[in-house]
């Protein structure tokens, strides 16, 4: 299958790439940055390298979606419209079929957000605009009926570009200059006080290594949220190998032994328990109410 002169599959091979490419380089960043924000916990590496394949399959179905719903079509309309001004050998008409084309493409990412702001829906447009425009570029490159190195050039910088984010990333992290997040190292002097989810004194840590639970929460294996309980029992800090691994450990009759994680930051210290599905994120937290 093939139109004026290109050739189908090339198109379809070159522009799979493409965006392969941008997509691993928006999953380096993204990896990059959320090594740096605040989060629930780190992200083990066996389920790191259990996700890759499944991403890898959902990749390659987007990348063939989005390469006849927006990269091939800005192909072929480029074409015609420079047919039609009589510029036949002109590239610059990509520009606004691009453009044409991204408009409905973003709709659909931002369809199920409800009342979206018309920044955020421009904003949408121009992003998956910019992600085009590569494949778009290199789709229509003349001459692939004679070769498919240039596909193979492709793959080779791209494959480089990828490895050389990844590199640059990992020492930005590694010496500093970009701060990896961890939460803060706290003592048993750190953690004596008042916690609280909305409701001031939900649970009290006192010095001497007891614990007062005032209406503390409790929740169901499910997650559903099960009556409050009140008591007196006792708490310890298992400070572990490093940040990551701190647990508070709180033991109060009548209420469920808790191991308590720490999150937050030096200056807003948090404890947060997983609620139900520890794989399906949810947290009940406690912050520090006084010192």
């Amino acid at each position: 299958m093939a139109r004026r002169g290109r050739n189908y599959a090339w198109m379809l091979v070159m522009s799979m790439l493409v965006l392969g490419v941008e997509a691993m380089l928006g999953l380096v960043a993204v990896m990059v940055v959320l090594a740096t924000t605040e989060s629930p916990g780190r992200v083990p590496g066996t389920l790191t390298l259990v996700l890759l394949p499944l991403l890898a399959v959902a990749g390659v179905l987007f990348g063939v979606l989005f390469s006849h719903v927006v990269v091939m079509p800005a192909v072929w309309l480029g074409d015609a419209l420079a047919r039609l001004f009589h510029r036949p050998t002109a590239w610059w008409w990509v520009l606004p079929a691009v453009a044409l084309l991204a408009l409905p493409a973003s709709f659909l990412f931002v369809r199920g957000a409800g009342a979206v702001p018309v920044p955020v829906r421009l904003a949408s447009w121009a992003a998956v605009a910019a992600f085009s425009l590569p494949a778009v570029l290199l789709a229509r490159l003349r001459g692939p009926r004679r070769s498919w190195r240039p596909v193979g050039r492709v793959a080779l910088w791209g494959a480089g570009s990828v490895l050389g984010a990844a590199v640059l990333g990992a020492l930005a992290l590694a010496t500093g200059v970009v701060d990896a997040y961890e939460p803060p190292s706290l003592t048993a002097r750190t953690l004596a006080g008042s916690w609280a989810n909305g409701d001031p004194d939900v649970l009290v840590l006192h010095a001497d290594g007891t614990a007062t639970a005032t209406g503390l929460a409790r929740f169901e294996d499910d997650g559903t949220r099960a009556d409050p309980c009140d008591g007196r029992g006792s708490w310890t800090l298992d400070p572990g190998d490093d940040a990551w691994a701190q647990r508070v450990t709180v033991r109060v009759p009548g209420c469920a032994t808790q191991e308590w994680h720490v999150g937050g930051n030096e200056e807003h210290p948090l404890l947060y328990v997983h609620v139900g599905d520890e794989d399906a994120g949810d947290l009940f937290e406690l912050t520090r109410s006084n010192r």
